[in-house]
């Protein structure tokens, strides 16, 4: 019980962490421009991407909030926002998480969605699927 003497809402859950999926996405090449950050390893080069949160993991935003950037982008987005990198590049971040998801899970997205809205759903709908795994 808190202070007023009613009941404490329960917390929501924390965003799942799925590495399979994370490791998938950096596979996959930037949504702003389809480039990808050359990274060099003990058994060569690799073309790689960062994940960027779309939700902060403070806000419990998980794995599947995620999109690919190359690091210049990621930063950009976390030193201006996402939204200056969405309208300066004509995207919707909820739109691309809902593609992602769609292509990852099978999941049909109905037409003229609320992107917001539905990705919110879809990633819902992943973290149970995970969850139940």
């Amino acid at each position: 019980m808190n202070i007023s003497g009613s009941k404490a809402s329960p917390k929501p859950k924390k965003g799942v962490v799925d590495e399979g999926y994370v490791y998938w996405l950096s596979k996959m090449p930037s949504v702003v421009d389809g480039m990808f950050d050359r990274k060099e390893t003990t058994f060569g080069t690799e073309f790689v991407t960062d994940g960027h949160h779309i939700h902060t993991k403070g806000a419990r935003g998980g794995d599947y909030w995620r999109i690919p950037l190359t690091r210049k982008q990621h930063q950009l987005c976390h030193a201006k926002g996402n939204k200056f990198v969405e309208d300066d590049n004509g995207l919707d971040f909820h739109k691309i998480v809902c593609k992602l998801l769609s292509s990852r899970f099978d999941f049909v997205i109905p037409k003229s969605p609320d992107w917001e809205l539905l990705a919110h759903e879809m990633v819902k709908k992943a973290e149970e699927i995970f969850r139940n795994e």
